[in-house]
């Protein structure tokens, strides 16, 4: 994940996978689209499924090992 340091809105993404990348994609997608910030991608819910999906999400820990590096 790349990302400004003045501002921390994220600014791109390298994404390697095996498997279902369209989902990681249309994640990226959005949170360019939406110029997100670290914060911001550190907290979204990306599940719509309760109790099923794995907690936290790659982004979501992607975005907060930023945050710590900070």
């Amino acid at each position: 994940m790349l990302y400004s340091p003045n501002d921390q809105k994220v600014l791109g993404f390298q994404i390697m996978a095996n498997g279902a990348i369209h989902e990681l994609i249309n994640i990226a997608a959005i949170a360019l689209q939406k110029e997100m910030t670290l914060s911001e991608l550190a907290l979204v819910d990306f599940y719509m499924l309760p109790g099923i999906n794995f907690l936290p999400h790659i982004i979501n820990e992607a975005a907060f090992k930023a945050l710590r590096a900070e």
